[in-house]
């Protein structure tokens, strides 16, 4: 493992960017991006980056260790600008030209939904060339609430700039493609539906005769610019108009039951909205350690009947050490809500292994269920390899797409010790000594006794007399 992580990193120090063999020569960065309005009102804007360049220093083996896999989420990742610099930087552009411009912190951080993508993977060459190259994907995705924007525009469309805060002034200098998509499949039969400036109209068919129509601008050809010097798509159509469209086949929800501190279950809903077809998922689930499970408690249901998984796989967890794993291959039927239960014990942890503000509870990470859906299967993007954009999905299968949906994290409520009790006994512990031993100290080992204050010094008798003049009262 460490002798094939060290011919990576040698791969990725020693090869030369600017010297490039790819599959098609003139093939070496792409960028992409497709706009797609949503039936709830809302606009998912996905990025897409390809970087592609050949390894001389590059061993390609047939077969993949298991052990080298490795599999990690952060449930709880605070989104900030040191997430998005670094990763704009791999960039040949960064973000100085191209798609890259519309990257601006302050947009996709208010936006509704944000996920940022890296994927590095070898890639055969030609048929006729028996090198591999290096692909480097970036991905973004971002989902705009469009009930805000329609009620800070005061209209029900939208522009390229009002989306990112500026409109596009070119492609990337150095790109073999670049170019922007906006997907008007269901909006264009909406009234008074106007897309400007016009762009080339692309058609892509799919199953169960559903088609679907993409507006494209290619930046790298000078009539997109010909017109206007600036490219700022803008999309508008009638107040009293609402979309609808077709809801995805699989649907995943996930939820803690039972009360509390002690004992707990882990449920999640498993939606197959498909009228005739069953589907096929993979099921998996990453627990941490301090949450016993317990493998007999686990069920599966179908509209009430038992609906046994054709695989299970579960490696429990070490304390401190590794969480459980819990795999399962399921069959939902067509039109069926299919349930997974497992339930589960706290543990009790030591102080020192509480996060910061231990009261708030501990973000659990989300569970991902993998299906192969029906390419008539409503996506937020296209659905296969070979259609105009070729982005959305990175697997395609003969019978449909390969999909991973993540469910929602959870957030579990820990027994939680006091930690204010060491700063409270500490409290009470210097007032009890300042307070009761100081002055019992004091009474044991000094000695009081009167002063006559004829005695005092004449300094001091002076000052007094002073003072007692001013007030007129007698003098000392």
């Amino acid at each position: 493992m460490v002798k094939s992580s060290l011919v990576l990193v040698l791969s990725l120090l020693l090869t030369p960017f600017p010297d490039v063999t790819c599959r098609n020569t003139d093939e070496v960065f792409q960028e992409q991006l497709l706009l797609k309005p949503l039936p709830s009102g809302d606009l998912v804007a996905s990025f897409r980056f390809d970087i592609e360049w050949h390894g001389q220093t590059f061993e390609q083996r047939t077969e993949t260790d298991e052990s080298y896999l490795r599999y990690a989420s952060l449930p709880r990742e605070i989104v900030c600008t040191e997430n998005l610099t670094p990763w704009k930087k791999l960039l040949p552009c960064d973000s100085k030209a191209g798609l890259a411009t519309l990257l601006a912190g302050g947009k996709l951080f208010n936006s509704m939904y944000y996920s940022l993508g890296l994927h590095f993977r070898p890639v055969p060459m030609r048929p006729d060339d028996a090198g591999w190259s290096w692909q480097l994907t970036q991905t973004l995705t971002v989902v705009f609430d469009g009930f805000v924007r329609s009620k800070l525009t005061g209209t029900n469309g939208w522009t390229l700039s009002s989306l990112f805060g500026r409109p596009l002034d070119g492609p990337c200098p150095i790109a073999s493609r670049s170019r922007l998509y906006v997907d008007i499949t269901d909006i264009e039969q909406a009234p008074g539906f106007s897309l400007n400036p016009a762009g080339t109209t692309v058609t892509e068919a799919s199953g169960m005769d559903r088609k679907y129509s993409y507006v494209l601008y290619n930046l790298l050809q000078p009539s997109t610019f010909a017109q206007v010097k600036r490219l700022n798509p803008s999309v508008n159509w009638d107040a009293d108009w609402d979309m609808q469209s077709q809801r995805p086949w699989l649907h995943v929800e996930r939820f803690l039951t039972g009360v509390g501190l002690h004992h707990g279950g882990i449920s999640s809903l498993l939606h197959n909205r498909h009228p005739n077809r069953s589907l096929t998922v993979h099921h998996q689930d990453t627990l941490p350690w301090f949450l016993r499970v317990y493998s007999h408690t686990l069920t599966v249901t179908t509209a009430g009947k038992a609906n046994p998984p054709s695989y299970v796989g579960y490696r429990p967890a070490r304390d401190r050490e590794r969480p459980h794993q819990l795999e399962l291959l399921l069959t939902l039927p067509p039109a069926t809500i299919t349930r997974v239960d497992i339930q589960f014990e706290r543990a009790l942890l030591t102080w020192t292994e509480y996060p910061p503000d231990a009261n708030h509870g501990v973000h659990i990470c989300a569970a991902v269920v993998t299906a192969v859906l029906p390419d008539s299967d409503p996506c937020t993007g296209l659905c296969s390899e070979n259609s105009p954009v070729s982005f959305y999905r990175p697997l395609v299968r003969d019978t449909g797409h390969l999909s991973r949906l993540y469910t929602q994290t959870l957030l579990v409520s820990l027994p939680t010790p006091d930690f204010s009790m060491p700063y409270n006994v500490v409290c009470l512990t210097c007032t009890v000594v300042a307070i009761g031993f100081g002055s019992f100290h004091n009474i044991l080992t000094r000695s009081f006794r009167t002063r006559d204050p004829a005695q005092a010094s004449g300094i001091v008798r002076h000052l007094a007399n002073l003072i007692r003049r001013w007030r007129g009262v007698p003098l000392l």
